[in-house]
């Protein structure tokens, strides 16, 4: 029948009586089943056609319009079902509503081509509350194809949803979302501004969208993950991720390989990472699981807390705390005003903080610590500490290594031990403005060198109360010397051996007092 016919018939069923709910018709042309119906106000337009072909076939859908659902069954063949809906009570319009969307339906050589397409638009002029009517046209695309085909689907406006496929699959919308089921190939996928989700993916991913939320399942392969705006969530990744968003959330399951991970203004939280991390936010905070690679973890104002690290680790932030778990390798912290917190480091230890409080645990190797005005905590430092403060205090357990520790206005404790008498150590520590104080065993062999370079301030002109005492106090024998520096101005100095001598103590103060204790190891 010519296409002149089928619009005769179709104004004739237009203008039949209200009474009947439903009016129906079919007919062959090319080979393709149509069907008509009337329900309601609903006008649906049917389109089916069936194809055999072999597995291992492709499937492409280009619409400019339309939802496309893709379902997989045993048989080998594609079927297609395509409908046309619309609601309006004018038959003229239902005709050119109708009449405007083509669908096109063949069989290529390597599978099947579905395009739908609008033959013209209106160049009429519309006031505002007037509808154009090819804006009132829904497009459903219900495909069935074999369990081992591939799908290439772009739609401009319509949601896309897939079942279980045996092949790679690449799915494009621009306003609508995308879900997927099973895929056992590689999986390319891409929406301007709808959620995508995805089930378990046995190869390569790769999503994208500006403004919607992605969520993926499983992936056996790699996968990469981009959203603008949106959040991002992943199941388990078999080798490598790359996951970004500018103003969303990051959340990532455990990855068997290497993980990059970044956010402007989203948090971060990883799980596992078999191989290395780079994770990286402006605004946000960053929590990470354990890390078997390197770890490089940044945020410029957010707060960082990390799991184990198996090898090396560097942690920046300019504004937020920063806590840490065990790491095996060497360890770089900094934080322009937030506190620092390590926890054992098994390689050397470089941390940073302006304005904050840096406590940090067991270190085997070297540790280097400053901060400006903030206090330091440190215990069980094997190698050599060095550590800075302007007007902060420093307090130091008990350390085995060497200690080159300085503070302004701060006060300095330290507790030292010896785990290997073969090996002098050098235990160095000055003040400006703050006191001295340090615990040692009463066996170890040191030469002691203690001086308060402004011990007593003394002015005949002002009362006693007046004067400024400061005092050397020591529970080892040390000679005890006073001398002018200047006209009522005195240093005191305090020198002598412990045990024959051997690890070298020097303990300056400017104006500061000075203690030096003794610990029985019983």
């Amino acid at each position: 029948m010519s296409r002149t016919g089928f619009v005769t018939i179709l104004c004739a069923c237009l203008g039949l009586s209200s009474a009947c709910s439903m009016q129906e018709f079919g007919f062959e042309r090319d080979e393709r089943e149509i069907e008509f119906e009337h329900d309601g106000q609903d006008y649906i337009d049917s389109t089916r056609q069936k194809y055999e072909v072999n597995s291992g076939g492709t499937l492409t859908v280009d619409a400019k319009f339309g939802a496309i659902r893709i379902r997989s069954s045993i048989n080998d063949e594609v079927d297609v079902l395509v409908r046309k809906r619309f609601r309006a009570t004018d038959a003229d319009q239902v005709r050119k509503a109708f009449s405007n969307i083509e669908v096109v339906i063949e069989q290529t050589y390597n599978g099947v081509r579905i395009e739908v397409d609008q033959i013209r638009y209106p160049t009429y002029t519309k006031w505002f509350w007037q509808e154009d009517w090819p804006d009132r046209v829904y497009v459903e695309i219900n495909v069935i194809v074999p369990e081992e085909y591939n799908l290439d689907l772009i739609t401009i406006s319509g949601d896309i949803q897939t079942g279980n496929i045996a092949g790679n699959v690449t799915a494009e919308t621009l306003t609508g979302e995308i879900s997927t089921g099973p895929t056992e190939g590689d999986l390319s996928i891409k929406s301007n501004s709808g959620n995508i989700e995805t089930s378990r993916v046995v190869g390569r991913l790769h999503t994208t969208t500006l403004t919607g939320n992605i969520k993926i399942g499983p992936v056996d392969g790699d996968a990469t993950v981009d959203s603008n705006s949106g959040r991002i969530e992943t199941g388990t990744v078999e080798e490598d991720l790359q996951a970004k968003t500018l103003t969303g959330n990051i959340k990532i399951g455990p990855v068997d390989g290497e993980a990059t991970v970044g956010s402007n203004s989203g948090s971060i939280e990883t799980g596992t990472v078999v191989g290395n991390l780079h994770a990286k936010t402006l605004t946000g905070n960053i929590e990470t699981g354990p890390v078997f690679g390197d770890a490089t973890v940044s945020s410029n104002s957010g707060r960082i807390e990390t799991g184990a690290v198996a090898m090396d680790l560097h942690a920046k932030t300019l504004t937020g705390n920063i806590e840490t778990g065990p790491v095996d390798g060497d360890a770089t912290v900094s934080s322009a005003t937030g506190r620092i917190k390590t926890g054992t480091v098994e390689g050397d230890l470089h941390a940073r903080t302006s304005t904050g409080k840096i406590e940090i645990g067991p270190v085997d190797g070297d540790a280097n610590v400053s901060t400006t005005s903030g206090m330091v905590e440190a215990s069980n430092v094997l190698g050599v500490f060095e550590t800075r403060s302007l007007s902060g205090d420093i307090r130091l357990g008990p350390t085995s290594g060497d200690i080159v520790a300085s503070s302004t206005s701060g006060d300095i404790e330290g507790e030292l031990i010896v785990t290997d008498p073969s090996v002098e150590a050098r235990y160095d520590m000055q003040t400006l403005s703050g006191d001295i104080t340090i615990q040692m065993p009463v066996d170890i062999p040191s030469v002691i060198d203690a001086q308060i370079t402004i011990g007593e301030i003394i002015d005949p002109w002002l009362p006693n109360w007046w004067h400024v005492q400061r005092r050397i106090k020591s529970d080892f024998d040390l000679n005890f010397s006073r001398i002018e520096s200047s006209p009522g101005n005195y240093a005191i100095k305090a020198i002598g051996e412990t045990n024959g001598g051997g690890n070298r103590i020097k303990l300056v103060s400017t104006a500061g007092n000075i203690r030096i204790r003794s610990k029985d190891d019983e």
